[in-house]
């Protein structure tokens, strides 16, 4: 999917912002062991009736992290870098919980083709609407088999597929198709935020 195809489907051509690992390893092990720590539930998704339990959509163990926790401000400051520095997007405030997902190979644990994007709602009088995602690795690709995170449009054949290192982030559209490939072996944890802001334009 080069640019010239994207920018002729889409009304920009950043799509996918990746950053590596900047972190030391007993901070990403601080962060495991945290994590390792929630109550976890089987993952929803909004469906024709409604949010439920779709095994055959998702299969991902989920737990949320309260916004106001230390994990959450680390996350936020990689996001607003990586919008100041590619997407340029107006945003206003940080989702207020964090997910924590994590898909296991003996489950063959995935999630299908879905954008994050959320239904317009009023915030201070402004509609506003999700408009940015990222997801941060807390498995390196070493750790398990498959689980590749693949970026596509509806109208581009070829999907892109990233495997991210651990500590490392994908940021991109919430309007963006993705999704996870079912995980084979091993354990894929993942950090996923979102921010808002007022509607695209």
């Amino acid at each position: 999917m080069d640019d010239k195809t994207v920018s002729q489907i889409a009304f920009t051509n950043r799509l996918v912002y990746s950053t590596p690992s900047m972190m030391s390893d007993n901070l990403l092990n601080e962060m495991i062991e945290y994590c390792d720590k929630l109550q976890y539930m089987d993952a929803e998704v909004n469906g024709t009736y409604g949010v439920r339990t779709n095994l055959d959509v998702r299969r991902t163990d989920v737990a949320f992290i309260p916004w106001d926790e230390w994990i959450p401000g680390i996350l936020n400051n990689i996001m607003m870098s990586a919008n100041e520095e590619y997407f340029n997007y107006d945003l206003t405030y940080f989702e207020s919980r964090i997910q924590c997902g994590v898909y296991k190979g003996e489950d063959q644990g995935k999630y299908d083709w879905h954008v994050d994007a959320s239904a317009p709602f009023w915030y201070h009088g402004k509609l506003h609407e999700r408009k940015l995602s990222c997801s941060f690795m807390l498995s390196g690709p070493d750790e398990y088999t498959g689980g590749e995170m693949q970026f596509c449009l509806p109208s581009v054949k070829k999907a892109e597929s990233k495997k991210p290192e651990k500590g490392s982030a994908l940021i991109f559209p919430s309007w963006l198709p993705h999704r996870v490939k079912p995980v084979k072996s091993g354990i894929r944890k993942s950090l996923v935020v979102w921010m808002h802001g007022p509607m695209f334009k």
